[in-house]
């Protein structure tokens, strides 16, 4: 079978998610308290970064992942 269909891949992606949420948390701690930096923190652009890809991850990736397994289901191959 498919790597697309494994059950596995959506609980993999849902722990990148909570793994991601973390780190957020973490470097929106650290930008709260570090003073203004001149040309831009690179905090800053890590969390722009890792929340654009927490964007993709929980609303594109997994609804789609979770469409194709119903359709899977309901189809078959």
């Amino acid at each position: 079978m498919e790597n697309e269909m494994d059950p596995t891949d959506l609980q993999t992606l849902e722990a990148e998610v909570t793994a991601l949420d973390e780190e957020i948390s973490e470097l929106d701690q650290q930008v709260k308290t570090e003073k203004t930096i001149h040309g831009g923190s690179p905090r800053k652009r890590r969390r722009r970064e890792l929340k654009h890809l927490r964007h993709l991850v929980r609303d594109e990736y997994l609804p789609r992942k979770q469409k194709y397994r119903q359709y899977h289901q309901l189809f078959g191959d």
